[in-house]
């Protein structure tokens, strides 16, 4: 398949404004927090993993698997709030994850001299359907992911997708956007849809010649019948 085939080979290339808005956390999110500071006894609180010998083996019990993951997470309630220990619930809803972390520092300087905040998002999650060699989940943590990462996840197309039409689903706190993406266009690269967001859905759409696909087998196996048919023929009316 040959993506992006419309753009020349121009001296210089083709210089395109692409669309990189950081993520904002919405409800049900997932987050990992982490919470350093001087305060030995809430470090051990919101850093577990760090506690005794096994450092190692408690960080893989706690964040080796997805399921860990959802378990250990913070997940961000219907109403837009995590709630930490000792800090309480805690807005982040709409933020970005830098703007996160400046909000929980402040709340973690009610009760400390100094802190280090981090949050990642845990539930990067994307879909990747349709005319691609493998389609299914995937979870990616690169915070630059875009719709070719996407589809390289999914192992690429298959000949029989069609590249002009290959649908975005993005789901809104209230409602549901959808992009229609050109693949072989460069407004492609423009395109509010050209970065992939976590719980974004990729379907690929089927090329009309898809249906002389799924009909191959029938054509196989009637010119196979029809080949064997005349082979006998000729023998028996052969003198």
């Amino acid at each position: 398949m040959t993506y992006l085939n419309e753009l020349t080979n121009e001296p210089g290339g083709l210089e395109v404004f692409t669309p990189m808005n950081a993520y904002r956390i919405k409800p049900f999110d997932n987050l990992f927090v982490s919470v350093v500071s001087g305060n030995t006894e809430l470090d051990e609180l919101y850093n577990p993993m760090l506690v005794g010998n096994g450092r190692s083996n408690n960080q893989n019990n706690m964040w080796g698997t997805q399921a860990s993951q959802f378990v250990n997470g913070y997940l961000v309630n219907d109403q837009g709030e995590i709630v930490l220990p000792t800090f309480g619930p805690i807005k982040v809803s709409g933020m970005k994850l830098d703007e996160c972390e400046e909000r929980i520092r402040n709340h973690a300087m009610q009760y400390l001299k100094d802190a280090t905040v981090k949050v990642r998002l845990l539930n990067y999650r994307i879909t990747v359907i349709g005319e691609v060699q493998s389609p299914g989940v995937y979870y990616s943590y690169n915070p630059s992911v875009n719709i070719f990462d996407a589809l390289g996840l999914g192992g690429g197309s298959k000949n029989t997708a069609d590249l002009s039409k290959v649908l975005l689903v993005r789901g809104k706190e209230k409602s549901v956007e959808t992009y229609q993406l050109n693949l072989n266009s460069a407004e492609v690269l423009s395109s509010p849809g050209f970065k992939v967001y976590p719980n974004d859905v990729v379907i690929v759409q089927p090329a009309r010649l898809k249906n002389a696909e799924l009909r191959q087998p029938v054509f196989n196996l009637v010119f196979s019948s029809i080949t064997t048919f005349l082979l006998m023929l000729n023998f028996f009316v052969s003198p």
